[in-house]
């Protein structure tokens, strides 16, 4: 049984051509009639692809014709011969490349070339060469096959014929990639040494070739060309199968980066949906606080006016110390909580790092760090969206803390340096291996257990920074903490990508 290729476009074109060739040899032989012929549906008529008007040649006019197969044709000033010519004199002639332009028309007038072959010459030698003729189709059909099935087209015919080129050609160029190759084809390796320099960066097209004295010695006859045009043709499809190969894994890199980015879209909006609902609870707290504080701090000023006694004034003022931090914590709770403004504006960076530290400073495990800041004064004003950048200076404080779990120094520094400005977060604290350092600004990267972190806070820093058209970096030794440093331009404005 032949093998049957799925309904792929080159496998159904091949198999119906080897059907064909199988069909009119066997007609051939049992009528024992080798006029027989591949209809080419591509074969160019010689008068008209060079305009000639040379109407006593015998090609002229002939329909369905090769001029290859034809005696006393007028290929130039003189009659070529009165014979027919070799297939092999004709294969550099534009009419002969215009009707084996394709693969399949190509095999085609090669079995029309051994059939002509075969009707001028002696029929004894028929069974010989329909012989060798088999025994390539079935060899070739196997190949197909099995390259087919598993979709590995790197399968080649093998041709008892091949040439080395090197040693055909005694070429000393051992620099050269076809050098030395086994069982490879110099004219499928990209950047061989066929002249003073190498060809090209990539596998020449096999038409350049076939002028080529290796090629030629490689196709000697019928079988072995035949077997290396579908070599050539399995040379094709392996690279267009590379080609796919490569397309299917950048369309998967493309589609798990889509994937990170649309998880941590939705992580960053059920943050924002806590957030709201934080500043909901946030403002019924200071409505149902700050009505009694307000209360409370009336009476207190009131009794104060009306007692001279100095220890009662002591402890009222103490109370009324008591209720102004209560309120102050009340209303930067809110500040923390309300929703965020994206707009730009002018914005000074030393407030935003004090509103920072300010926001954080009521945690239990920043009361056990000590904080020490360096801010340069007069920085000049960064036209940029204020709530994110104190959610980036918010998030680099909080990794520092988390990495001095028993306490230590946070050192923060402001500094301008040309037109730009550098916020420096520096602690003492346990260190990032260096094997995390190139992942720490990727999505859903953390160390932390889990529960304790999401593995954002450093990659949406890392974006809006970016947005601000400025950059992060870090430094870090194991044992002796890390340095986190902010880089702004220093701009009256500037794009903001939301």
């Amino acid at each position: 049984m032949k093998p049957k290729f799925k309904n792929k476009e080159c496998g159904v074109e091949f198999q119906n051509m080897i059907n064909e060739f199988t069909q009119l040899f066997f007609d051939a032989e049992q009528n024992k009639n080798f006029k027989t012929r591949f209809e080419n549906p591509l074969l160019v008529k010689c008068w008209e692809k060079t305009d000639c008007t040379r109407k006593k040649c015998p090609a002229y006019g002939a329909e369905n014709l090769r001029c290859w197969q034809i005696a006393g044709t007028h290929c130039g000033e003189n009659i070529v011969g009165g014979r027919a010519r070799l297939l092999e004199d004709c294969k550099d002639c534009e009419v002969f490349k215009g009707s084996t332009r394709e693969p399949t028309s190509e095999l085609g007038e090669l079995f029309n070339n051994m059939m002509f072959i075969l009707e001028t010459s002696d029929h004894s030698k028929f069974k010989e060469c329909y012989t060798q003729f088999e025994g390539m189709v079935t060899e070739v059909s196997r190949l197909f096959f099995e390259a087919e099935k598993n979709k590995d087209f790197a399968t080649r015919f093998q041709n008892p014929l091949l040439v080395k080129c090197w040693e055909h050609t005694h070429c000393n160029r051992t620099e050269c990639p076809a050098h030395g190759a086994v069982n490879r084809r110099c004219w499928q390796i990209a950047g061989t040494h066929c002249g003073e320099k190498p060809v090209g960066t990539h596998a020449r097209l096999l038409e350049d070739c076939k002028v080529c004295d290796v090629f030629k010695a490689s196709t000697q006859d019928p079988v072995s060309e035949t077997g290396e045009l579908f070599n050539n043709m399995m040379f094709i499809l392996q690279q267009r199968m590379e080609e796919i190969k490569a397309a299917e894994r950048d369309l998967e890199n493309r589609v798990d980066q889509a994937t990170v980015k649309l998880k941590e879209s939705q992580t960053q909006l059920i943050h924002q949906e806590k957030m709201a609902s934080v500043g909901l609870l946030a403002s019924g707290i200071a409505h149902e606080v700050g009505n009694p504080l307000t209360s409370i701090s009336s009476l207190v000023q009131l009794i104060q006016r009306k007692t001279d006694d100095d220890v009662s004034q002591e402890r009222l003022r103490l109370i009324r110390k008591h209720i102004d931090r209560i309120s102050e914590i009340v209303r930067e709770l809110v500040d923390f909580a309300r929703p965020s403004q994206h707009g730009a504006e002018t914005v000074n960076v030393n407030d935003v790092v004090r509103g920072a530290i300010g926001f954080l400073k009521y945690s239990k495990q920043a009361r056990e760090t000590r904080l020490k800041t360096d801010l340069e004064e007069d920085l000049p004003d960064l036209f940029l969206v204020r709530d994110q950048l104190l959610q980036v200076f918010m998030n680099l404080i909080m990794n520092a803390i988390d990495a001095m779990q028993y306490g230590g120094v946070l050192t923060i520094r402001t500094r301008k340096e040309d037109e730009r400005i550098r916020i420096e977060f520096c602690d003492n604290g346990s260190g990032i291996p260096p094997e995390h350092l190139v992942k720490i600004f990727e999505p859903f990267f953390t160390t932390k257990d889990v529960g304790k972190g999401s593995g954002l806070g450093l990659s949406v820093s890392y974006g809006i920074i970016e947005n601000f058209n400025g950059r992060i970096e870090v430094e870090s030794e194991i044992g002796k903490g890390s340095t986190f440093r902010v880089f702004l331009p220093v701009r009256e404005s500037m794009e903001i990508i939301s």
